[in-house]
């Protein structure tokens, strides 16, 4: 399957996701959240001649958006997110001895599945483990970064700071212009987590994610500056492993139950009713 049949074929999936989330009778419950918090981000070039001219070092980032759980049943979840990320690259170019520190603005979209188990600990107490699995859409914003060494020692200057632009424009001098960028990325999330009850059907999460991207930013030699001979290859994805807290609260939408004894309720499944003691008839 080519990178263009992928993506339709996951546009259609993504497509018949959200026309089933909308109709919300298919669901008994959904949570409602919001999540933050830190990322490592990695970089796999998908080229060989491109890895052997770039030193890869980590960067770290964050993302903090909002999520929509939808529960099909006690133990399988549909999970929607949108989030603010930004992620980026660290990487020495061997062959112009310079470096590219790159921060980059995304806005992504992960659609998973999720399956649960519940756990009793006598530490932890009652809790709940999950996997999950599921694409990863992320919409490029934008960017910045800092080139350091290299032509620029030449100039008379040790850095340039530069902003991104999405165009052939090259006219001003602190730009680095990004030439047929594929600013609709797609990937494919992992993780696992668990999740704590809080009172007032409220939960806390913490979740652990890896982001293995299947899209390049660009092409060979696709980002250039004004004034250097600089030109960066853009034949890469990004690998991110994400640690996140996300609270939840949780809204039961079966109307079913309405006008059921407490007995049918969810909130009493497993609980031991107290016995109706007969009134005995006076003689």
């Amino acid at each position: 399957m080519n990178k263009i049949s992928f993506k339709i074929f996951l546009s259609k999936m993504l497509l018949g996701i959200f026309l089933i989330s909308i109709n919300t009778s298919v669901f008994a419950q959904i949570g409602i959240g919001i999540k933050a918090g830190p990322q490592v981000v990695g970089v796999g070039f998908s080229q060989s001649e491109t890895k052997s001219n770039y030193d890869k070092k980590l960067k770290l980032g964050f993302q903090i958006g909002a999520v929509t759980n939808f529960y099909i049943n006690d133990k399988v979840t549909l999970v929607m997110e949108l989030n603010y990320s930004m992620k980026g690259r660290n990487v020495q170019i061997k062959e112009a001895n310079m470096e590219n520190n790159a921060t980059y603005h995304f806005i992504d979209y992960p659609v998973l599945f999720r399956y649960s188990k519940e756990f009793q600990d006598r530490t932890l107490g009652k809790f709940i483990g999950y996997f999950n699995i599921g694409p990863n859409f992320s919409y490029w914003l934008g960017g910045n970064g800092t080139l350091k060494g290299g032509e620029l020692e030449n100039i008379g200057d040790s850095e340039l700071e530069y902003d991104i632009e999405f165009s052939s424009n090259k006219n001003v001098f602190g730009v680095m212009y990004i030439e047929e960028p594929n600013r609709i990325q797609v990937g494919i999330d992992l993780g696992v987590g668990v999740i704590f009850d809080l009172l007032d059907d409220k939960t806390i999460t913490v979740d652990f994610r890896y982001s293995w991207g299947h899209t390049n930013y660009g092409e060979i030699d696709g980002a250039v500056t004004k004034l250097l001979t600089f030109q960066d290859d853009l034949r890469f994805s990004n690998q991110i492993f994400a640690i996140s807290a996300i609270y939840m609260w949780n809204i039961n939408l079966n109307s079913k139950n309405k006008g059921k004894s407490v007995s049918n309720s969810k909130e009493n499944v497993g609980r031991k009713l107290p016995k109706v003691v007969k009134k005995r008839k006076l003689k």
